[in-house]
């Protein structure tokens, strides 16, 4: 046993001094050195392929006794510091404290965890294992020991001076095995006392993870439950709630609270990608398209609107019939299509008097986002404190909008919701965040008058999508056939709903509406045995999204003049008559997303001048929804009718689009003849 170990320590040492871990040893040593530190911690970063070339017994020594293998890397590191007297005042081993921190696992059953039933199993291997899910909840970070001094209480015994005793934290020990009071010396026997003035306290957190197929729709029949990890020290700062994350850790058991957990040794975010399709490599684009897609965009390409109209109009047609709600698809595309430079992204509110089939809609769209929520009156829309199982520390467990992550979160019911919820979905749309109390829970939480009452700020990533329905009391003074949500048919705190969505939609799907007889022929034609085949699959349109979102698009100078003097114009003309409504300030963030996103849309790198009039078509389309006045005199095109597809997606609609291209502009040269100057200061 004790050759081996000798073999297993010259193997450390060839992996320490041939990798980039001698030159980290090195640095920190450095860094020691101008410091007052009496304890020196490493946290050695390993491929384990890496190591694994290097030397397969040791390699898997840190796959299976991850502990044993740390003792090993301890010694090593130890013996480098003196033999190269890097660290001139570390003269014992005691005070040197050496981490393994694996970068990844291999991809074998043995090391991958797929369900929480696999916790207890895992536990009784002893070797590290792999999860990942996404942040349900996580706990309020509180105090640990790390290490421990202990002296013998003997002035006459070696015992008492120096750093012959630290006591270090143990991955998976609880507090009471690092500090406690059965220690004896080593040289007269006596049992030792702890040097209170030298202990180090480190921070660690609960988070609990969730299988991330739990967000999938096609998956609700199932229950999954959450794996609680405890995370420590730098990895605190990189988990939140709603982050997709792969863990590696140390499946351990409990004993005092009787419940498996994984020690984390390390943790990395991971995206929630749609990786099911293999993508071509082109020179122009980077991917290429398939199926009836791609005949679309080959006979499209002459129009720089077409292809990304096409794709609105067929859009959720298994849904609801092609052509209706139009617009409102266009500005769902255009949103799962926005970048997160600006929280929460584009946000989307449809209002009308039948809102069944936009929550639909809004269901199926969804599904297309990185990560989809659709809120319910059961759960929580923002966080829920409650007690940790572990600590009995507050924790938090989140609601839609924090397990939305990065992508759409979606409110059906908005309307029916609670003020205070209400006024907490007008934070986030707003600020892009939101707060919530942490009050003290003296039934929960033994040391209640050390949790003083405080207001956190939790950031919201997500998009949201939300409807309202006219049909509610509320709205009982808009007339039957409006098509314009103006201020005056609204209460003030929906009034403010409506002025902070980016995007608004009025969508009439009432009685006598081409909505209404676009759905009567569908349904009919399904009833005579009819069959609907929808212009393109989900998996065609989810490799679009996909890919398109992955396009770094710039807007050009053109397009940028454009949207500017847009802001600019309308803004004189609106705030010089208040009947038109304010320009909201977020007006040119809003236009410029949606132009990248509608480039994005039509597969272009460079979003130009066209892509601009697109955008500020529709936000001057949602102007008229949000005021009832357009400045441009647009007319709102909810719905599109069968009969006429040439003024929708054809050539008429291109005309229509150049014709409102020379309006715009005249438009500019009228309020704001001073654009140039402008835009130089």
């Amino acid at each position: 046993m004790e050759e081996f170990n000798e073999q297993l320590f010259a193997a450390c040492m060839y992996y320490i001094t041939s990798s980039e871990v001698l030159l980290y040893i090195r640095r920190r040593c450095e860094f020691y050195t101008n410091s007052e530190d009496r304890m020196f911690d490493f946290s050695i970063s390993i491929k384990i392929h890496d190591l694994l070339d290097s030397d397969s017994e040791l390699g898997n020594l840190v796959l299976n006794d991850p502990l044993r293998a740390c003792e090993i890397f301890h010694k090593s590191v130890f013996t480098l510091i003196q033999s190269e007297a890097l660290l001139p005042k570390c003269l014992q081993s005691t005070t040197v404290s050496v981490s393994l921190r694996l970068q990844s696992l291999p991809s074998l059953p043995r090391y991958q965890m797929k369900t929480s039933s696999d916790l207890r199993k895992f536990s009784k291997f002893g070797s590290l294992a792999q999860f990942q899910g996404i942040i349900a909840g996580m706990s309020m970070a509180e105090k640990y020991t790390k290490s421990a001094r202990f002296v013998c209480p003997s002035a006459n015994c070696d015992g008492s001076f120096g750093n012959k005793f630290i006591r270090c934290h143990i991955p998976g020990s609880p507090e009471h095995q690092t500090v406690r009071d059965d220690f004896l010396c080593s040289y007269c026997g006596q049992r030792l006392i702890e040097d209170i003035s030298k202990r180090i306290l480190g921070e660690k957190c609960v988070i609990e993870v969730i299988d991330k197929d739990a967000f999938d729709n096609n998956c609700r029949k199932f229950k999954y439950q959450s794996i609680p990890a405890v995370v420590r020290d730098d990895l605190i700062k990189m988990v939140h709630i709603g982050l997709g994350v792969s863990i590696i850790g140390l499946p351990v058991f409990y004993p005092d609270q009787q419940i498996f957990v994984i020690e984390a040794n390390n943790i990395q975010p991971v995206e929630d990608a749609y990786e099911n399709q293999t993508y071509l490599l082109t020179k122009q684009l980077g991917f290429q398209l398939h199926g009836p897609l791609q005949i679309l965009y080959e006979d499209r390409k002459g129009s720089p609107w077409s292809f990304g109209l096409s794709v609105a109009f067929g859009f959720g047609g298994t849904v609801v019939p092609p052509g209706t709600y139009l617009n409102l698809k266009l500005g769902m595309l255009l949103s799962l299509l926005s970048s997160q430079e600006q929280p929460p992204g584009i946000s989307l509110l449809a209002i009308g008097s039948d809102d069944l089939q936009v929550k639909r809609l809004f269901s199926y769209g969804a599904k297309f986002a990185s990560r989809c929520v659709i809120h319910s009156t059961a759960s929580h829309m923002s966080a829920f404190a409650t007690r940790d199982r572990l600590s009995s520390r507050i924790f938090l467990e989140g609601g839609s909008l924090l397990l939305a992550g990065d992508g759409v979160c979606v409110l059906p019911d908005l309307g029916c919701s609670k003020k205070a919820m209400k006024e907490m979905v007008l934070q986030v749309l707003e600020t892009g965040s939101f707060q919530i109390g942490l009050q003290p829970l003296p039934v929960m939480l033994p040391s209640a008058s050390e949790q003083p009452s405080s207001l956190i700020s939790l950031p919201c990533q997500c998009k949201i999508w939300s409807c309202l329905d006219f049909s509610s009391a509320k709205y009982q003074n808009c007339t039957e056939n409006s098509t314009c949500a103006t201020p005056g048919h609204v209460n003030d705190l929906n009034k403010l709903f409506i002025n902070l969505f980016s995007l608004v939609f009025t969508v009439d799907s009432g009685p006598g509406s081409i909505a209404e007889r676009l759905t009567s022929d569908d349904i009919l034609t399904k009833a005579m045995g009819g069959q609907s085949q929808p212009f393109f699959q989900d998996d065609n349109l989810r490799e679009l999204l996909h890919c398109a979102s992955k396009l770094d698009v710039t807007i050009d100078t053109e397009a940028q003049r454009l949207i500017r003097g847009y802001y600019l114009a309308s803004r004189r003309v609106r705030n010089s008559d208040s009947a038109m409504g304010m320009m909201p300030r977020t007006a040119i963030l809003t236009i410029s997303s949606l132009t990248e996103a509608h480039a994005r849309l039509n597969l272009r790198l460079e979003a130009g001048e066209y892509d601009a009039i697109m955008a500020i078509l529709l936000f001057e389309e949602v102007l008229l929804s949000k005021t009832g006045v357009s400045v441009l005199n647009v007319k709102p095109l909810a719905h599109a009718n069968h009969e006429d597809l040439s003024h929708i997606i054809g050539p008429e609609r291109d005309l229509q689009l150049l014709n409102f291209y020379q309006q715009l502009k005249r438009f500019l040269v009228n309020h704001a003849p001073d654009l140039d100057s402008c835009l130089e200061e």
